[in-house]
């Protein structure tokens, strides 16, 4: 059992990649049945037709997309001297300074039917410290004012370590960089 006020620096946090490997191999074989049923004449209404190509873009562009993503998504949380680095799906906001960090903690956000923990940063001024780090993790900011959520975050299930252990040590490091 590591010792979680442990703030020893750097600091990696793994990511697990299975589920999101799973997840785009599946995208690229329903792209390949929507093909499949345009090449072999199954779509024969306009309706199954424009299913058919909804379906390949949706998918494959999808697909391709995490299967490019995936290896460079490789840690989860990287903490540092100079700051925090987060990766996420929209690749790696950091390094985010100390300063700018208020506290770590669980999240749990729900959306309709969805439920999703993450160890969430949650950071003093989000739009100032978003405001240069790119299109999607602006936007993805946005949203989390709509799923009363941080900004900044990884869902649990994507960390590679046990979360209460990466929270706690997080917060550790967060208090003897803030003295």
């Amino acid at each position: 059992m590591s010792d979680t006020t442990d703030a020893a620096l750097p600091y990696e946090v793994p990511v697990k990649t299975g589920f999101l490997k799973t997840i785009a191999t599946v995208s690229l074989v329903m792209a390949g049945l929507s093909g499949l049923m345009l090449v072999v004449g199954e779509a024969t209404t306009p309706e199954d037709m424009v299913m058919a190509v909804v379906g390949v873009l949706f998918f494959g562009i999808g697909g391709f997309y995490m299967r490019r993503a995936v290896p460079t998504f490789t840690t989860a949380f990287r903490a540092t001297e100079d700051g925090l680095s987060v990766g996420n799906q929209y690749g790696t906001i950091g390094p985010v300074p100390w300063a700018d960090i208020r506290e770590f903690r669980m999240e749990k956000t729900k959306v309709k039917f969805l439920s999703l923990k993450s160890v969430a940063v949650v950071l003093q001024d989000p739009e100032k410290t978003l405001r240069d780090k790119g299109f999607m993790n602006r936007l993805s900011g946005m949203a989390s004012t709509w799923t009363d959520s941080s900004a900044l975050g990884v869902p649990v299930m994507f960390i590679d370590a046990p979360h209460f252990v990466v929270l706690d040590r997080l917060n550790a490091i967060l208090k003897a960089q803030k003295g």
